[in-house]
């Protein structure tokens, strides 16, 4: 499988698999020419209820990341990288709002940052 599902996270599932296959189309993990698991098959790796995973696919199609090809299955469409990364961004900007709310200094994110990404710079 070439993501998890965080069972702990606020987050709800379906929009942890929306974000999963957005972020793998985006990286290329999935190509532009490649077909998806079915739905039942995501389903039952990840887990998950089939109408999760449904709700997941369905969203897609609606926003147009993927494509349904009838009888074949679901490929890549297109991601708006810029529009995903501006909602990473502004929940990332969030949650360093509590952090800093909560009493947690700028040092303690800095250096959890820096275990995140290492040197790496991108």
């Amino acid at each position: 499988m070439w993501f998890s599902i965080d069972f702990n996270s606020h987050t709800p599932v379906y929009q942890q698999i929306k974000d999963k296959i957005k972020e793998n189309i985006i990286t290329e993990n999935i190509k532009e020419d490649e077909y998806l698991p079915s739905i039942r098959n995501l389903a039952k790796d990840l887990e998950v209820n089939l109408n999760t995973v449904s709700r997941a696919y369905r969203e897609l199609v609606t926003e147009e990341v993927l494509k349904v090809e009838r009888g074949r299955g679901y490929k890549p469409n297109n991601v708006d990288e810029d529009l995903f990364f501006k909602e990473k961004i502004e929940n990332f900007k969030n949650s360093v709002e509590k952090c800093k709310s909560s009493g947690i200094k700028k040092s303690k994110l800095s250096s959890i940052l820096e275990k995140i990404y290492g040197s790496e710079e991108k």
